[in-house]
């Protein structure tokens, strides 16, 4: 979320407003606000922080897509509300199961919070494959998970194999036995921060001089009113 009020305007730049009517002052907040939800579009689509530096990569590759890019849905869920005297860009909530707020704040801000064991519990789903499914059966592969074959000799499991004759259950406790490492009651997940709200303050000095400049002409005209006119 962006806050934008008046105080933080140049001096200059305050007392034109003053003299504006409430309805102008508040359609340039409303312009400011635009300009600003366009440029965290931009740092989205690009994949950048308003200073320009690269986010930093995902730890973990997608399953499909691997050069997939983060936060794309964000931008169609940004709002701006504003009155005369300030202006704040926001998220609506979306479709998503957690407040599109929430999880744009966690990546722009980044997060570093202490997971237990059994909070990881009681969020994990309620079902759960009946067998081993694919990645078990490669996590055992590469453990060297062995079965016992003909003539009583043990050969290496393959992965059709594993997922026609173990169950989800038994190949994560083999998986855990033959990692043989103490089991985690607790650990850190750190998000590294991914800023892309707003743009940096050169730019934002470009945005205000521009919208101050333009505010004069067609302040009062909406964008729907001219929609159908001719050219």
């Amino acid at each position: 979320m962006i806050r934008f009020d008046l105080d933080v305007l140049p001096i200059t730049d305050r007392l034109k407003l003053a003299t504006m009517p409430a309805k102008q002052r508040t359609r340039f907040l409303w312009r400011l606000g635009n300009e600003l939800k366009k440029a965290t579009a931009r740092n989205i689509r690009q994949q950048r922080t308003p200073d320009g530096q690269a986010w930093a990569p995902r730890k973990r590759k997608p399953r499909k897509g691997g050069k997939k890019k983060m936060l794309t849905g964000l931008p169609a869920l940004l709002a701006i509300d504003n009155t005369a005297i300030d202006m704040t860009l926001r998220f609506r909530r979306g479709s998503m199961p957690v407040h599109a707020g929430v999880v744009g704040g966690t990546h722009n801000n980044g997060m570093n919070q202490r997971r237990t064991a059994e909070q990881a519990s009681r969020n994990k789903p309620r079902r759960e494959p009946a067998t081993a499914t694919k990645a078990q059966a490669k996590r055992l592969r590469l453990l060297g998970y062995q079965r016992r074959g003909k003539r009583g000799k043990y050969v290496n499991a393959s992965s059709k194999w594993i997922q026609e004759n173990l169950s989800y259950r038994q190949a994560g406790m083999l998986i855990k036995k033959l990692k043989d490492e103490p089991v985690k009651r607790s650990w850190d997940i750190e998000l590294p921060a991914r800023q892309f709200m707003g743009a940096n303050e050169a730019e934002r000095a470009k945005i205000i001089r521009r919208v101050m400049q333009g505010i004069g002409f067609g302040w009062n005209v909406k964008k729907q009113q001219t929609k159908g006119a001719s050219s």
